[in-house]
């Protein structure tokens, strides 16, 4: 599935337990949910960015956009303090496994109320909640991703 001019963007919503991801085409056309990677909390995040690693490996994106919480007046919070530091832990360990992450555009993008979004979509359509729970943090990636495009 790797793309040697790829043109891809890749979105994270990282969360205490898991890290919602969506990911565009190759020329950075359409949006779509790709997957969950799941771990036990803030804790436990090598394994999280092992996962990260490959997903990364495969889609090869020009660049990632990770979902910050920003509070009402547009500032920093202990949600947003954690993501950051989550994202500077999975750069190291990128750099520490020879990833070439000077390859990836990384960027921050509001994510405000993205799972709420969602997941009153999906009560809207009469999804069941273990249903939600199976792809809320994918989804919310997707509106992350559209939100760094201006859709």
């Amino acid at each position: 599935m790797s793309s040697e001019s790829s043109e891809r963007i890749m979105a994270f919503d990282v969360g205490s337990k898991s890290c919602g991801i969506a990911v565009t085409d190759p020329l950075g056309i359409t949006v779509q949910p790709l997957t969950t990677v799941r771990y036990k909390g803030w804790h436990d995040q090598q394994r999280a960015f092992q996962e990260l690693q490959k997903i990364l490996t495969e889609y090869t994106p020009a660049v990632v956009v990770i979902g910050l919480p920003t509070s009402k007046d547009g500032g920093s919070n202990v949600q947003c303090e954690r993501i950051q530091a989550f994202t500077k832990g999975f750069q190291n360990h990128l750099k520490q496994n020879n990833f070439a992450i000077d390859q990836i555009q990384w960027e921050f993008c509001d994510e405000s109320h993205s799972s709420q979004e969602v997941e009153e979509l999906m009560i809207s359509f009469d999804v069941s909640r273990a249903k939600r729970a199976k792809v809320i943090d994918q989804l919310a990636a997707v509106v992350i991703l559209r939100r760094f495009l201006g859709e």
